[in-house]
C-alpha cells in the first residue's frame, strides 16, 4: 500500500515538489546574541558566552526617571507636530499648485483638439460648431491660468 502511495507521489511530481521546497527553504535562525573578545592570551574569541567579566551596558541612564522620560517625548512630540503643520501647509499649497497645473495644461490639449478639429471639419457646419467650441476652450484656459498664477503668488 505504501509503495503505491509513493509511486503515485513520483508520478504525480508531489513529492519533487516537496523536496524542492524543504531545500529551498532556509534553516532555522535562532538570533542569538555573539561576544567577540580578546582573551588573556591575546587570540579573538568569538562565541555565544559571554565573556568572563562582562556586564551588560543598561539602554538607558540609571539617572533618568520615568517621570523624566515622559516629559521628554512630551517635548519631542510637541516639536514633532509644530515641524508638521509647517510641513502640512507648505504640502497643501504644493497639492493646490500641481492640480491648478493639470486643468491648465488639460484646458490647454482640449484646446488644441478643439482646433485641429475645427481645422479638418468638412463642412461649414462642423467647422462652426468647432470654432465655437475652440473659443469657449480659450477662455477656460485663460481662467486656469489665472487661477494658477493666483496660487504661485501666494506665500
Amino acid at each position: 500500500m505504501a509503495a503505491n502511495i509513493y509511486h503515485a507521489l513520483i508520478k504525480s511530481g508531489l513529492l519533487f515538489m516537496i523536496l524542492l521546497a524543504w531545500m529551498a527553504a532556509p534553516g532555522y535562525a535562532d538570533g542569538q546574541m555573539l561576544y567577540k573578545y580578546i582573551d588573556e592570551e591575546g587570540t579573538y574569541v568569538i562565541t555565544d558566552n559571554p565573556p568572563p567579566d562582562y556586564t551588560r551596558v543598561p539602554d538607558s541612564p540609571a539617572d533618568v526617571t520615568e517621570e523624566k522620560r515622559l516629559e521628554l517625548d512630551q517635548e519631542k512630540e510637541k516639536e514633532r507636530e509644530k515641524t508638521q503643520t509647517v510641513q502640512d501647509a507648505g504640502t497643501e499649497k504644493e497639492g493646490k499648485i500641481r492640480a491648478a497645473r493639470g486643468d491648465w495644461e488639460q484646458a490647454l490639449t482640449r484646446e488644441e483638439n478643439y482646433r485641429l478639429n475645427m481645422q479638418a471639419a468638412a463642412n461649414y457646419n462642423q467647422r462652426l460648431y468647432w470654432r465655437e467650441m475652440w473659443e469657449r476652450q480659450k477662455k477656460v484656459v485663460e481662467e486656469t491660468k489665472k487661477k494658477l498664477d493666483e496660487l504661485m503668488s501666494l506665500p
